[in-house]
């Protein structure tokens, strides 16, 4: 008997054991699944709300002809400053990024009630883990109206690591003359 008392404790140590080991292996593996991704992720960081021509970081005019996209890219991250963006004056502004391939979209929206006001906006994102590569960036802006010039551009972050695009508008709220 002595002897089965024995096996018995040498099997308990050992089934304790692999319990340990098995939960260290599954607590391991859901480290693993909490981690970031590397995939590209785009955000809207901020919004200005309307800018009556002045970017209020900068102290320089906005344009009043144009919709305007200003790049940086350092580090895995872009940040686009969308200068010219227009929106109802009394709603709330969000977006959604899609990044497929080298495309990056980003569709601009609005919800709440609307008012008898557009204003010209200040929207600052940040796309991060982009590698360096060619990409074609696309607005799709709520106001752009048949025949405006589509805010859309083909960028290089390896050679062009900074840059400025701008499409022409001709209707309120940007001539407003």
């Amino acid at each position: 008997m002595a002897v089965r008392k024995i096996g018995y404790a040498k099997a308990g140590v050992g089934l304790i054991a692999a319990v340990f080991i098995l939960a260290a292996v599954v607590h391991m593996s859901c480290d693993k699944g909490i981690e970031s991704s590397d995939n590209p992720d785009g955000v809207l960081k901020k919004s200005s709300g309307c800018l009556d021509f002045v970017n209020a970081q900068k102290g320089e005019l906005v344009p009043p002809c144009c919709s305007c996209a200003d790049y940086e890219y350092n580090g895995g991250t872009l940040a686009i400053t969308h200068l010219g963006a227009c929106f109802n004056c009394c709603t709330n502004v969000y977006a959604v990024i899609t990044i497929n391939g080298s495309l990056i979209t980003i569709e601009e929206k609005e919800s709440g009630e609307t008012c008898y006001c557009n204003c010209l906006y200040q929207l600052e994102y940040e796309i991060s883990n982009l590698p360096v590569g060619e990409y074609s960036i696309r607005f799709i802006e709520l106001y752009h109206e048949e025949g405006d010039e589509a805010l859309e551009f083909t960028i290089n972050l390896e050679t062009e690591p900074t840059g400025e695009y701008c499409a022409e508008r001709n209707h309120y709220p940007w001539n407003e003359e």
